[in-house]
């Protein structure tokens, strides 16, 4: 079987200082102290005086921070700022409990430097992203993946979908998630056949720990990627958006 895999030579878990920045690791908020997790990255484009400049970033929930914060990269440390929020709508949601962190600026045509298109999916294994599903795309039942910060990777199924007055759209899930794991990475790595690579989907990012009286298999809920665009006006940067 061929995995799109890319091993690291110093194994790096979700709590480590992770360059470039990629899905799943751990962030602090330097304005708070707070520390969660970094969701994926997204960019976005604009056009100024004729040229084309990239926004490179990454999304993680909005509950943990506010417009202007400082954000680090693992822990708040002059050499571990990565960015502040650029993006942050204020309560009630719409559409997702989601923020945007700033990281560089660079002209259309240059790669970043700060940013990798890649989820950290075990302690020493990152895996390109190829792409996301909408909420449209899922179903119930359907087996997906978590990392975050504080409980690593765990896995579960999704049970159901819902829209909060105040978070905006939910999707509960029976991945098992704690305290830090908010902003989270949801995925799930499709197999087409023995021999050909793995493809990694990003589903959305962590918005945090649940319980419902109705089913006490559900234990979280995540925000999905395409109300978190929606919101954000943002794109997912996976390995075929170039640069």
């Amino acid at each position: 079987m061929l995995l799109s895999l890319i091993p690291i030579l110093s194994a790096q878990s979700w709590q480590d200082r992770v360059r470039p920045l990629i899905g799943g690791i751990q962030i602090q908020n330097g304005n708070t102290g707070g520390i969660f997790s970094l969701g994926f990255i997204v960019y976005y484009e604009y056009v100024e005086m004729g040229i084309t400049w990239r926004c490179y970033g990454f999304v993680t929930v909005s509950h943990a921070v506010d417009l202007g914060d400082n954000i680090y990269q693992n822990v708040v440390g002059s050499n571990n700022y990565v960015g502040y929020v650029e993006r942050d709508l204020p309560f009630p949601r719409e559409n997702s409990d989601s923020a945007f962190i700033h990281t560089e600026t660079v002209q259309k045509g240059t790669a970043p430097s700060k940013v990798a298109p890649q989820v950290l999916i075990d302690p020493n294994c990152k895996h390109n992203v190829h792409g996301y599903k909408s909420m449209s795309q899922m179903q119930r039942g359907e087996y997906i993946c978590k990392v975050g910060r504080t409980t690593g990777r765990t896995d579960g199924y999704i049970k159901e979908f819902l829209h909060n007055s105040y978070y905006g759209w939910q999707v509960l899930t029976t991945c098992s998630v704690e305290t830090g794991d908010s902003g989270g990475t949801f995925y799930r790595i499709f197999i087409t056949s023995p021999d050909r690579p793995t493809y990694l989907y990003i589903y959305s990012i962590v918005q945090g720990k649940v319980s419902a009286s109705h089913d006490p298999d559900i234990k979280s809920a995540f925000s999905p990627t395409d109300k978190i665009i929606a919101d954000l006006n943002v794109a997912v940067y996976t390995i075929y958006s170039g640069y």
